[in-house]
């Protein structure tokens, strides 16, 4: 073990404070209450749909820390962050290279009870349906 080695191992072994966002819940919670009191939350790219066995196996959050455990307990939701971390230019940027924005946003629907079977998926382009899917 080299002397590098033994200081990166003592860095990584320090406990981390956990980081407090109190505008971010304060503004989940007063959305949420705006929207009735409970909702479907998502990332402007994808849905933690493989995250609903973390909150009782639904979707449904009634509160900022019901949203943020299913955001952060999501594959998928992972996977888009990574994703724009990867295609963003430089550090504070959102765009890459060619002008695209990689800017995630939290998003918060009304929640609504519905059978699995009435998922659908739309795509659409310049706000025209182009393929629906099931």
């Amino acid at each position: 073990w080299s002397q590098s080695h033994e200081s990166r191992s003592d860095e990584s072994n320090e406990k981390a404070e956990p980081k407090e966002f109190p505008n971010l819940l304060s503004k989940l919670n007063e959305n949420i209450a705006k929207l009735g009191g409970e909702v479907f939350p998502k990332l402007n790219w994808s849905a933690p749909l493989d995250a609903k066995w973390i909150n009782n196996n639904t979707l449904k959050c009634k509160s900022a820390r019901d949203v943020l455990l299913l955001l952060k307990s999501s594959t998928f939701v992972s996977h888009d962050i990574r994703l724009a971390e990867k295609f963003a230019s430089k550090e504070g940027s959102h765009e890459n290279k060619d002008g695209m924005n990689f800017c995630l946003t939290i998003a918060l629907r009304k929640w609504c009870d519905f059978w699995p079977s009435m998922h659908f998926r739309c795509f659409v382009r310049n706000k025209r349906i182009l393929g629906v899917s099931q």
